[in-house]
């Protein structure tokens, strides 16, 4: 999208003016609305003064709904007729109401539709009593918000005789109770045009105000920008070369902070062109000096470089001597090393072997002492299994008396019951106690017959517990036997690696003392073929350093002719300002 090449002037204006528009229709929105809540509520208030003077005159009200209601046609209801009429036609000509409708202050619904019952009404519209009024749409809204809150009105509806807007309320008696409806009508013309009036009016004023407005701002704007354009034509000066321009500062505003900037970066810039003048005139001349020294720094860079070439030969040559001898050393010192490596390693084997002899011997000891205790423990298990034996025997036996005696106080309470079966009623008592006795002695001799029934199981599982327990002995007393003979054989193995170590560790002392010898005539050729090393890498770097210095004299040479052409170039551009 292509920018607008407007003004800044003419991009203010044109907002300002948008927003002045946008303003105004907001304004006047708002002021429609509000004009038409004013004449709302002027609407009711009007109806609020009707509904009062009806509740002033309710009495008469009520009396002639009741002869209308009788059917009474005397002269005295026809003048209290009239009389409603008339007040409702004198508060017409007096007010902004077209139309005053009294009603009964019941509906009737029929098929849907709500009507009213009529009362009376003013002259023109000549309603006739009890007739029943059909309620619009429109009018529906007024009579359910007059339900609701007291006071209800209606949207502008129209009908054969023009555009309305009614209001309804509710007339109450005396007691506070509803004695009649009031509608009343106005006519929505007369308040169109004077809220017509009223808008068009607002929307003259609104543009004329803001058609004033933008004017005043056009120029305020215009006369803010100005310098603005001086500053834009005096810049397109300095981007051209003249820096001798400056804006004269006339406020104390942003645009005069901005002209006193702008006067600033010209002598800003005018310096520093100034200096950049000055620098490429000494540069120039310091670039012609650099050149010749370069030359003369070149010739005799040549000159170094050869000498250096031949010390770097001499040095290569003593250095590869020196390096076969402390290849060939190092080779010895290596298999040394090898060797008192391998001595080192199998005495610590051998002491690990010893170790571990030493600890299995220790611990085969210690499994003698426990077989040992084992067997004292299994011994000492048999005897109390054994004991066990002779009481599960001794309690066999009590069992035996006790169901004996069980047997016995059986047969006794068996007597005796007979007896006192003989005896009869003097008897009785005595049977019952025999038949106490006889039960506790059955539970005895059945309680006797389970403990005997344990008795012989423990019996034959002490048996089976002292067999296991003889066969663990003859076992626990061979492993003793094997475990003493395996600790001997680890005390043989215990001393014959001792013997070794000790062996081994002569021969690892011989071989380190050997590998330390060669170490220090291994080192003492290493130094001196470093010392070789460090004199080639030193003719080496010094030639490089050589070579390099030749180069970059080159290249300095080269830059000096280069700066030079610069310096010439940058006095040329520097011309173009002027100062």
């Amino acid at each position: 999208m292509r920018h607008l090449k407007w003004k800044v002037t003419t991009k203010l204006i044109a907002l300002t003016t948008v927003l002045m528009l946008v303003l105004s229709g907001v304004l006047m929105a708002v002021s429609y609305i509000q004009q038409i809540k004013d004449y709302q509520r002027k609407l009711k208030a009007t109806e609020k003064v009707v509904g009062l003077m009806w509740e002033h005159e309710v009495l008469l009200l009520t009396k002639v709904m009741e002869q209308i209601k009788k059917g009474d046609q005397s002269e005295a209801a026809k003048k209290d007729r009239e009389q409603i009429i008339s007040i409702a036609d004198h508060f017409v000509k007096d007010s902004d109401v077209s139309n005053i409708v009294l009603y009964y202050p019941e509906e009737n619904v029929t098929d849907g539709k709500t009507t009213l019952k009529v009362i009376g009404s003013n002259s023109k519209l000549a309603a006739e009593p009890l007739m029943d009024y059909p309620l619009s749409e429109e009018y529906g809204k007024a009579y359910e918000g007059m339900k609701k809150e007291g006071q209800g009105i209606s949207t502008v509806y129209k009908d054969e005789a023009g555009q309305w807007i009614s209001i309804m309320s509710i007339i109450d008696d005396p007691s506070g109770q509803p004695a009649a409806y009031v509608g009343i009508d106005f006519d929505f013309k007369d308040g169109y045009e004077e809220l017509t009036f009223r808008f068009w009016m607002s929307l003259g004023i609104s543009l004329g105000i803001g058609l004033l407005f933008i004017v005043m701002l056009s120029l305020f704007v215009r006369k803010l920008l100005k310098p603005v354009g001086e500053l834009s034509r005096l810049s397109l000066e300095v981007a051209q070369g003249d820096l001798t321009v400056s804006i004269p500062v006339r406020s104390q505003d942003e645009f005069g902070t901005l002209a006193h900037n702008f006067n600033m970066m010209t002598a800003s810039i005018r310096e520093l062109i100034t200096g950049i003048r000055d620098s490429s005139e000494e540069v120039g001349h310091a670039s012609e000096v650099l050149k010749t020294s370069a030359n003369q720094t070149t010739e005799a860079t040549h000159h170094i470089a050869g000498s250096i070439e031949q010390v770097a030969a001499g040095a290569e040559r003593q250095m590869q001597s020196t390096q076969e001898s402390t290849i060939a050393m190092e080779e010895m010192a290596s298999g040394i090393q090898r060797i008192a490596e391998s001595a080192g390693s199998v005495a610590q084997s051998s002491e690990s072997a010893a170790e571990e002899a030493s600890r299995g011997n220790v611990l085969i000891q210690r499994n003698v002492a426990q077989m040992s205790h084992m067997n004292e423990t299994v011994q000492s298990s048999m005897e109390s299994v054994n004991q066990l034996t002779g009481l599960s025997e001794q309690i066999g036996n009590i069992t035996s008396m006790i169901a004996d005696i069980a047997k016995q106080t059986n047969l006794l309470a068996l007597n005796a019951a007979i007896e006192a079966a003989r005896a009869g009623e003097h008897g009785k008592g005595f049977s019952v106690v025999s038949d106490e006795i006889r039960k506790l002695a059955e539970q005895s001799k059945q309680s006797s017959e389970q403990i005997s029934d344990l008795v012989v199981t423990i019996r034959s599982g002490t048996g089976k517990a002292v067999g296991m327990m003889k066969r663990t002995a003859e076992e626990v007393t061979e492993m003793t036997q094997v475990v003493a003979e395996s600790g001997e054989a680890f005390q043989r193995i215990v001393d014959h690696m001792d013997e070794l170590a000790k062996q081994i560790l002569e021969v690892s002392s011989s071989s380190q003392q050997m590998s330390a010898g060669t170490e220090e005539v291994a080192a003492s050729i290493s130094e001196l073929s470093s010392m070789n090393r460090q004199a080639f890498d030193s003719a080496q770097t010094v030639a490089a350093s050589s070579e390099e210095q030749l180069a970059s004299m080159e290249d300095i040479s080269a830059s000096a002719n280069v700066l030079n052409e610069m310096a010439q170039e940058l006095r040329l551009s520097v011309s173009r300002f002027k100062l």
